[in-house]
């Protein structure tokens, strides 16, 4: 059954026109335990066939423990939004609501290649030497 409404997918669909470079969306499942891996799963499937410069995969975290392993995911549904590198942005769980806007400008952003910061920011984060690992939470309430 298709997640997005015609309306959506157009809206989607437009916003997704004129990507600069081709973004990867690998997802990552359970077959056993994962509830929402399914809705998850669809809402990439759908977003990947909004434009030809979105190529879509998928693994099982279970069988596919290389691929895993590769990608750095541990549990499912997890969406990886790549371009010509991996640049270690995940969506846990089904993409949805708020969180489908946020999907559609990350891939835009993927593709085109450019960090949308300040330059003071940027020279901020220039000084940063060791590795950092940032989560973005996101909830309605």
């Amino acid at each position: 059954m298709p997640f997005l409404d015609d309306h959506t997918r157009d809206q989607a669909r437009n916003r997704l026109a004129d990507l600069a470079s081709p973004v990867r969306l690998v997802f990552f499942e359970r077959a056993l335990g994962c509830e929402t891996c399914p809705e998850a799963r669809s809402v990439a499937q759908e977003v990947a066939g909004l434009s030809d410069k979105i190529t879509f995969e998928a693994y099982n975290v279970v069988t596919d423990r290389e691929k895993a392993r590769e990608f750095r995911v541990e549990d499912a549904p997890v969406l990886v939004v790549a371009g010509r590198k991996d640049h270690g942005i995940r969506f846990y769980g089904a993409p949805t609501g708020y969180e489908f806007g946020a999907l559609l400008e990350t891939i835009r952003d993927v593709s085109e290649q450019i960090p949308k910061l300040e330059a003071a920011t940027l020279e901020a984060l220039g000084g940063v030497n060791t590795p950092v690992h940032l989560r973005v939470f996101v909830t309605p309430t």
